[in-house]
């Protein structure tokens, strides 16, 4: 009986043997015989498998990524038994997705739970239909999709056509994957901006607010784009999930930047946005605006003055009153001009 049972497992071994041949790898039996009870070596040679075939060239069809998979399955199934069938779809699966070709990953969207309220397909021919779950599937689409932008050198790049297309597998489209389609996004913006910087900078920049700053001092003008950059501030997450702080911290920049060119008129425009938020942070740039003398309307910089008081720390009481009375005096001033009699 064991003698039996010998001869079964070296048939077994052998036909792996054979299997591996069939598809470009050439393995001994001592290998495959000394590497059955090793998870690890199983996983390595699963991947390789899969690897070497998503490298052929003319590229393989969709019948002979599927012969793979059987054939993957009776390997597990007969001798690497140390790997769950979990295990085999999921390395089948991360190489569609990673295999530069559109046709393939949308053949892995076949094999995955893509939303949160999909189901197992019905029995096929007898047969229970495997799918990786939701989670996993997540998991897998992500990685894909990171190594194509990452390498890509712009949003034409066609990298980046093959990350979007990962990321639209999962299609109930959860915060982590609308996150990666924001950034994704975010980068035709930087190219309306004139800002050359590659995508792989813009996901390593944890300062995403320097990101808007670059924007700002690219082109002149671009300060005058408030809605746009506000857009790009919202895809890029500046200062996280918070609204508030977001908006008030690109509309100090554009008041900055406004201020910078003299241009009054759109540095008030934010400044009485930001007072009307009660975004406190914005004391600086209001009294900064409030004490521009080529600003004529007094009564506009004395508001943004009483607000800069309201909200500045303790050390600033003192300068900022004194240049509220030197506003007030001035204001006295030229309100009584007309009935003051020349010298």
């Amino acid at each position: 009986n064991s003698l039996h049972n010998q001869v079964d497992e070296l048939e077994q071994i052998l036909s792996v043997s054979e299997l591996l041949e069939n598809h470009g790898l050439q393995k001994p039996i001592s290998f495959v015989k000394d590497t059955k009870h090793s998870p690890e070596e199983a996983r390595k040679l699963m991947i390789r498998l899969t690897r070497h075939t998503a490298k052929k060239q003319p590229s393989v069809n969709e019948k002979h990524w599927m012969g793979l998979l059987q054939d993957m399955l009776a390997m597990q199934k007969n001798v690497y038994t140390c790997l769950g069938t979990d295990t085999c779809y999921e390395i089948f699966t991360e190489s569609l997705l990673c295999s530069s070709l559109l046709e393939n990953i949308h053949l892995a969207g076949q094999m995955m739970h893509c939303s949160v309220w999909s189901i197992d397909p019905p029995v096929s021919k007898g047969k229970m239909q495997y799918r990786i779950s939701y989670e996993k599937s997540i998991e897998l689409v992500l990685a894909a999709s990171k190594e194509y932008f990452n390498s890509s050198t712009s949003l034409t790049d066609t990298c980046m056509d093959l990350a979007r297309s990962c990321l639209q597998l999962i299609t109930d489209c959860p915060p982590v994957i609308q996150e990666e389609l924001d950034l994704i996004r975010s980068l035709g913006y930087f190219e309306e901006f004139g800002v050359k910087i590659l995508p792989l900078q813009v996901r390593l920049c944890s300062d995403r607010l320097s990101l808007i700053k670059e924007c700002l001092s690219w082109l002149p003008t671009n300060y005058k784009q408030s809605a746009k950059l506000l857009g790009l501030a919202h895809l890029l997450k500046v200062a996280g999930d918070d609204q508030m702080e977001r908006k008030g911290q690109v509309l100090i920049l554009l008041v900055e930047q406004a201020l910078k060119y003299h241009d009054y008129k759109a540095a008030n425009m934010h400044s009485q946005e930001l007072m009307a938020s009660g975004y406190s942070k914005s004391w600086e740039v209001c009294s900064q605006l409030g004490q521009s003398e080529g600003y004529q309307d007094m009564v506009v910089r004395q508001q943004l003055l009483a607000y800069a008081l309201t909200h500045c720390p303790p050390s600033a009481i003192e300068m900022l009153l004194a240049a509220s009375n030197i506003l007030q005096t001035e204001v006295c001033r030229n309100f009584l001009k007309p009935y003051l009699l020349p010298d």
